[in-house]
């Protein structure tokens, strides 16, 4: 969506309301820490992909 990382952090707090929020959100463990990782570290291609 091209949320930057503050931007996101709403949309994971609305999302874990829910049970399948995380799961939609793809903000459940391991995925929301796997993304914190690609967005600091990812390549351009990584990142489009």
């Amino acid at each position: 969506m091209g949320l930057h990382i503050q931007e996101i952090v709403p949309v994971f707090e609305a999302a874990r309301r829910s049970l399948l929020g995380p799961l939609a959100t793809h903000s459940a463990a391991p995925d929301e820490g796997n993304m914190h990782l690609l967005h600091n570290w990812a390549n351009e291609e990584q990142t489009e992909r």
